[in-house]
């Protein structure tokens, strides 16, 4: 008998055992509109919502800010939902490990399609996995998932068994496989679709830009590169298809004007901060009683490029991060607030250069009458990092006597491949509280252990790969806190600060139900 064939004899039984005794759901988050006023709309149902920077790509495998994993989640789906520390089925309707973790064996839902009707198949799923991997796509997520798979290509490591299901093989235990593929860089794509229209290439998706071939519930119908980005329901969604006409993601990265809009019922939702959202209440104090809000939390992180010369020395890193005052930067606008982030903040007595970052280089052979010293800092694009970067550059400047050169980037993970950039500032939306749903999606973005392989050490990379071997996610949350420990005294990753952001909705709006949890944005009433 060939190993295909044992395999998909191990997997039909174990397959069969899970859905009659463990009875995972096959329904996903319901797609039914969501009426804050409890009255159904007559009317065509246009939904318009900002998005706070342009996209770029809608390519999962390079998507990294806000405004693109968005576009991702609402187009694409994942096998699996993490959601609240929680696995659940999305493509794949059940899934079994072997009994010594290193095989896991996926049933996909029989009903999946894409948005062209065709059906989504395993050999669907080893590609988009694949070409992650691959390093023509340059996905910023490739030593990520290597690192999970044990450095093996998705060729050799993911086997489909029969159209749908397939089984995933590992050098060691990786029982916490199912958290990383919830994230949505490892969303499923179409093997047609990639091919047929260069996917994923610079440009492709700009207007007038081929159509895109999604798993998710929504689709494309048209995008103005810097306007807007047009959405209609996926008719062959296997969920319940969204009832909303239209989804308009509107591009303005002004504050001021989103506000405006907003204000002027043109936005049915708004992207804001919590001292936006006050502001449009002093102004209109009816709006009050008006709103409905959601949050999410962005935790602003200094990242360290530990692979540049001047960074390899840990006390250099802790001399840099000791010469920034982060009460300073707080108290400098009202939207930010202390940093709620896994990671440890440093002390100025927690160093081993005595209170006195200055000195530290200046032994190094840094400072006045000595070497001239310019770090390079980027940052992404947006209003909030201009403003975080400028203030830290302006605390390094006169604190160390030393020359800060800004630079924006389109993305936050240019800032990494440029080896140039000793510093970059990192923006991380948390999508659920924990130190478990910490690491599966921040390591996929800014400073990443697996790209640059001293920046944990060997105590930290031996922590990752504990990890796998545990079976329980209590044990694994232990694990996640050491890794913690260890980023925070390697100093390669700081928290700053977090800017609670807000959806607010106009009242009696509709939301698509594929958007809610994207959006963050609840039915009921709270008070900024």
């Amino acid at each position: 008998m060939s190993r295909k064939i044992r395999v998909a004899a191990a997997a039909a039984i174990i397959l069969f055992v899970i859905m009659a005794a463990v009875g995972y759901s096959s329904e996903k988050e319901t797609g039914d509109v969501l009426s804050t006023s409890g009255v159904e709309s007559s009317n065509e149902n246009v939904f318009k919502v900002n998005l706070t920077t342009n996209p770029i790509t809608v390519d999962p495998a390079k998507a990294v800010s806000e405004s693109e994993l968005l576009l991702v989640r609402a187009l694409y789906d994942t096998l699996v939902d993490y959601q609240g520390g929680e696995v659940k089925p999305a493509i794949a309707e059940n899934w079994v490990f072997s009994e010594d973790g290193k095989e896991l064996y996926i049933q996909l839902r029989r009903d999946a399609k894409f948005s062209n009707g065709k059906p989504v198949t395993a050999s669907d799923v080893e590609f988009s996995l694949e070409r992650v991997l691959d390093p023509n796509t340059a996905s910023p997520y490739a030593p990520l998932l290597a690192a999970y798979l044990g450095g093996t290509a998705v060729s050799t490591a993911v086997e489909p068994i029969d159209e749908t299901s397939l089984a995933i093989r590992f050098s060691k235990p990786r029982w916490d496989f199912l958290e990383l593929l919830g994230h949505p860089a490892f969303s499923i794509v179409s093997i047609e679709g990639v091919i047929d229209s260069n996917f994923g290439h610079a440009g492709t998706f700009m207007e007038p830009g081929p159509p895109v071939i999604g798993s998710g519930p929504l689709k494309i119908v048209e995008w103005v590169n810097k306007r807007n980005v047009a959405l209609e329901p996926n008719q062959h969604y296997y969920s319940v298809v969204p009832k909303v006409d239209r989804v308009e993601l509107v591009v303005n990265d002004s504050m001021a004007t989103t506000i405006y809009d907003f204000g002027a019922e043109y936005l049915d939702a708004a992207y804001l901060r919590t001292a936006d959202i006050n502001k449009m209440i002093l102004e209109n104090p009816l709006l009050k009683d008006r709103l409905f809000t959601g949050s999410l939390v962005d935790t602003y992180f200094l990242s360290i490029n530990p692979q540049t010369q001047f960074f390899k020395d840990i006390e250099t890193r802790q001399a840099v991060i000791a010469a920034i005052d982060v009460t300073q930067l707080i108290e400098s606008s009202e939207i930010f607030t202390v940093s709620q982030s896994p990671l440890k903040g440093l002390s100025r007595s927690d160093g081993i250069y005595t209170g006195e970052p200055k000195k530290v280089l200046e032994n190094m052979g840094y400072g006045q009458d000595k070497k001239v010293l310019e770090l390079i800092f980027s940052y992404p694009s947006g209003e909030v990092a201009a403003f975080i970067a400028r203030n830290i550059k302006d605390q390094l400047e006169s604190s160390l006597g030393i020359s800060v050169q800004l630079k924006e980037v389109p993305f936050q993970g240019a800032a990494m491949v440029d080896e140039s950039a000793h510093l970059s500032l990192v923006q991380w939306t948390v999508p659920y509280s924990g130190n478990g749903a910490f690491f599966p999606y921040f390591l996929g973005q800014g400073v990443n252990p697996f790209i640059y392989g001293n920046s944990l050490g060997e105590a930290g990379l031996g922590y990752f790969n504990q990890i796998g071997t545990l079976k329980e996610q209590s044990q694994r949350d232990q694990y996640y806190t050491l890794i913690s420990n260890e980023i925070s005294q390697q100093m390669v990753l700081y928290p700053l600060v977090d800017v609670k952001n807000l959806y607010a909705l106009q009242e009696g709006r509709y939301v698509p139900g594929s958007l809610k949890t994207i959006l963050g944005i609840t039915n009921e009433k709270e008070v900024p």
